[in-house]
């Protein structure tokens, strides 16, 4: 069975896809070889490799296309997103690495294209080689407006990267603070000016104690003490520890305080981990907390895999509401 197994590297903004291939097996129709499928936001991509080469016996050089397909609802409006590759090779005898095509910089301009009526894009790779090889693609998927020339972009980062520190470290230290959250048995010491900014629902309730003698105390009785602490760690620093082992209650507490980019990035977690056994959870999750995009990806899963998520011996179709069987039904029926 050939390997092509690919990893989400990052998720943000930007979203950098990792594929590894190994050519030597034969592609599942003789022809090409497809990725797994993946995500970004709501939208859903796979990537293809064809080398002519290896079915037809050539060893001129011939077309080696890397293409970056478009999976959405052929219907809608397909997004406009710039689009980088890096692709290296190894022998088959051999470890030595070699960049083959011209987009080897992660951090250079790629092509925008807009995948509303064509829903492909493909790129030629010149000088591969004409023997058996194993291949590592990154494809990296990037907003238009994230662009910024790679100076600026490099004095940016050290910048961000300083002053993110300094504001976890006030965090920890707990300097200068004037509002304290209690949960459970301990404290967090925070400052009211920081939350405020960040937060509309932080900013009403302070100004709403400022009116009513300006209470210091707050009691945070629905959440563990490790949870908000990772969520004031984002509030603070824009950073998330452990956001895979919170990323549920995370959801539900950034929601609660109004905080839409860790929500965000929430979504994005575990819209990487939605699998049989917890897609119809997700799906209610999503439902209760306006998360549109996890709750786009958990019908899109669940209708591709609904036989096997109704052979499973916990499966109760009740577990979801009304609505989200409607919307399940209707799903069903645009796809037969």
């Amino acid at each position: 069975m050939a390997e092509r197994k690919g990893t989400i590297l990052l998720q943000s903004l930007d979203s950098v896809y990792h594929w590894n291939l190994d050519t030597h097996i034969s592609a599942p129709n003789g022809k090409s070889w497809n990725s797994p499928s993946f995500w970004t936001t709501s939208d859903e991509w796979c990537l293809q490799f064809r080398d002519s080469r290896l079915y037809d016996g050539s060893e001129n050089v011939g077309p080696v296309k890397l293409s970056i397909l478009y999976l959405g609802d052929s219907e809608e409006e397909g997004p406009t997103l710039t689009i980088k590759f890096r692709v290296c090779t190894r022998g088959e005898h051999t470890d030595d690495e070699q960049v083959v095509n011209h987009y080897d910089d992660m951090d250079e301009i790629g092509h925008t294209q807009t995948f509303s009526e064509k829903r492909v894009y493909s790129i030629d790779l010149l000088n591969f080689p004409t023997k058996n090889y194993k291949l590592e693609i990154w494809c990296r998927i990037v907003t238009p407006s994230s662009f910024s020339r790679k100076d600026q972009n490099s004095h940016s980062s050290r910048h961000n990267f300083s002053l993110k520190n300094d504001y976890e470290q006030l965090l920890n230290s707990g300097k200068f603070s004037d509002v304290t959250f209690i949960v459970g048995n301990q404290e967090l010491h925070l400052h009211k000016n920081i939350l405020s900014s960040r937060s509309t629902v932080f900013a009403a309730m302070f100004d709403h104690d400022l009116e009513e003698n300006n209470f210091e105390v707050v009691d945070i009785e629905d959440q563990t003490y490790e949870v908000m602490t990772e969520f004031f760690r984002y509030v603070y620093s824009a950073r998330v520890n452990e956001l895979t082992k919170y990323a549920i209650e995370l959801l539900k507490t950034s929601n609660k305080y109004a905080v839409e980019e860790l929500k965000s990035l929430c979504e994005q977690n575990l819209m990487q981990n939605i699998k049989i056994d917890n897609a119809l959870e997700l799906l209610t999750l999503a439902d209760c907390y306006d998360a549109k995009n996890l709750q786009a990806r958990c019908v899109h899963f669940i209708v591709s895999n609904a036989k096997k998520i109704i052979e499973l011996p916990t499966f109760d179709i009740n577990q979801v509401t009304a609505d989200l069987r409607n919307e399940l039904f209707k799903s069903v029926v645009r796809k037969a």
